[in-house]
């Protein structure tokens, strides 16, 4: 799935490296990988995730399975 074919309401899955060298986006097929310099603590994973992809792909997203796990899925909104 590409950026270009993303709207509200999709889910997509994701598959989060927790702290990473850097921050990275990169799409596999229908996956999102993503790569975070920050910890999977107090949620400040959970935060950066969501932050990169406003960043990367210009879209506003929220986790809706996943939120203590590597492979998550998150709602465009």
């Amino acid at each position: 799935m590409l950026r270009s074919n993303l709207k509200s309401g999709d889910v997509i899955s994701l598959k989060v490296r927790t702290k990473a060298k850097q921050n990275a986006v990169k799409w596999e097929g229908d996956v999102l990988f993503i790569h975070t310099s920050a910890p999977a603590v107090d949620g400040k994973a959970n935060a950066a995730i969501l932050k990169l992809i406003k960043a990367e792909l210009g879209l506003r997203a929220e986790i809706v399975r996943g939120e203590k796990s590597k492979l998550k899925q998150v709602r465009i909104l």
